[in-house]
């Protein structure tokens, strides 16, 4: 019952404005509650992991606009690019924030919200004597370390762009499908065999390595039942490990010499990320599971269709996840909850439709996270929250891969240590 009152509340508080004071506003919890702080009501359902910039400015997409929030939840401005957003938002080094729309077009905002430029990044609808697309589902980009911006175009093809003007730099070739060029925070001497510079991981397609240079060093392909399928987002670890899932229902780890290591078969539902110790927490339809570095399994928690995971520094483990059954009306439930390192449960947070990005952490420990409503019918006055939680929990883990992006910002870059 508490449950399926939770949906009710949560829709009239949602009906008093677009920022959500929570107070005398049930919501289904087990365990310790957390404290909502607020919430606000998006145009459109939420399907990406929030950014967040180093002045607490909260970078979200939903599938029609870029909002900046303040981090007590106030809208700063927001930002309609003509075009759905199926990506990530992404703040650079100068604050400056990036987002893919799904025609290929990257958009660069100025941190007050003013356009920077706009660059075309391959093409979406190819021109004679062009004899195919070299963009048709764009990735969240990812920084270097020399600072351009790395563009997988789900085509063939990746990009690396000048930040400041939008200018490409290389076209970097054969990306074989979508997915986010996550960037390594490893030196060329823990892996004497790649080459010096940066060193960048495609994933979504075919898991490949290539360097600064544009130079692809090597490719991974996966085959199921004589068919090539997609890896997911991968994880890197600053041992050289990259561990990643794949629609052929596997877990793989390799080396960076693109050496498999290990596979663990199942059905995975979300990206892995790795614990600063190595530890690597991944979810499936069954629950959340935890690795040790060699895929044998330390731990194994019921939890249905488990998302996208993040690292707190202390060690919780948030987890996107869904009830059991239906509440009366038939609509679907949703949680997120909140794990040790054991995978003891430390509470769980009912919350009104699905987390189908992942969390982001704030420096003191305020959760960022957005669900879509759409996936249950009737009628809604929004169709995506963003939800702020307070936590102590000494903010996003400072080393391991935490986060689907690495690092608050969505970089594609592991956090840095402290």
């Amino acid at each position: 019952m508490a449950s399926n009152r939770s949906v009710v509340l949560v829709a009239v508080c949602a009906m008093l404005g677009g920022i959500l004071s929570l107070a005398g506003c049930k919501f289904f919890t087990s365990g310790k509650s957390p404290k909502i702080k607020w919430q606000f009501s998006t145009d459109d359902r939420i399907v990406s992991t929030p950014a967040l910039a180093a002045d607490g400015t909260v970078y979200v997409t939903s599938i029609r606009l870029l909002y900046a929030l303040t981090p007590d939840g106030q809208m700063k401005w927001r930002y309609f690019p003509g075009q759905e957003i199926r990506t990530s938002p992404v703040v650079g080094p100068d604050g400056s924030i990036y987002v893919m729309d799904v025609l290929c077009a990257l958009h660069a905002l100025n941190p007050d919200g003013t356009k920077r430029w706009i660059v075309e990044v391959g093409s979406f609808f190819p021109q004679p004597p062009q004899p195919a697309s070299t963009c048709v589902w764009p990735s969240t980009p990812a920084f270097s370390r020399e600072g351009l911006l790395l563009i997988g175009t789900g085509a063939g093809f990746a990009f690396a762009l000048d930040p400041t003007t939008g200018a490409t730099k290389k076209q970097i070739a054969p990306i074989s499908a979508a997915g986010s060029p996550e960037v390594s925070h490893m030196q060329s001497a823990d892996s004497p065999k790649i080459s010096d510079g940066d060193l960048a991981v495609e994933g979504g397609g075919a898991l490949q390595l290539f360097n600064a240079a544009g130079n692809v060093l090597w490719t991974v392909n996966l085959t199921r039942g004589g068919s090539t399928v997609s890896f997911r987002g991968p994880a890197i670890a600053s041992d050289g490990r990259i561990v990643v899932s794949g629609w052929d229902d596997k877990l793989h780890a390799y080396d960076f010499q693109g050496q498999p290591q290990w596979e663990l078969q199942g059905q995975w539902t979300g990206d892995p990320v790795i614990a600063s110790d190595g530890t690597i927490y991944v979810g499936n339809t069954e629950g959340v599971v935890a690795l040790r570095e060699n895929g044998t399994q330390l731990w194994k928690v019921p939890v249905t269709r488990a998302g996208s995971l993040t690292l707190a520094d202390d060690g919780t483990i948030y987890v996107p996840g869904q009830e059991l059954g239906r509440d009366k009306d038939g609509r679907f439930m949703f949680n997120l909850r909140a794990l040790d390192k054991k995978g003891v449960s430390k509470w769980t947070l009912g919350v009104d439709g699905q987390i189908e990005g992942g969390a982001a952490i704030a420096p003191d420990g305020t959760i960022y996270f957005g669900t879509n409503l759409t996936i249950n019918p009737g009628p809604k006055p929004y169709l995506g929250i963003l939800y702020a939680l307070a936590e102590k929990n000494g903010g996003l883990m400072r080393a391991g891969w935490p986060k689907s992006f690495g690092s608050t910002t969505n970089d594609g870059r592991a956090p840095s240590g402290p």
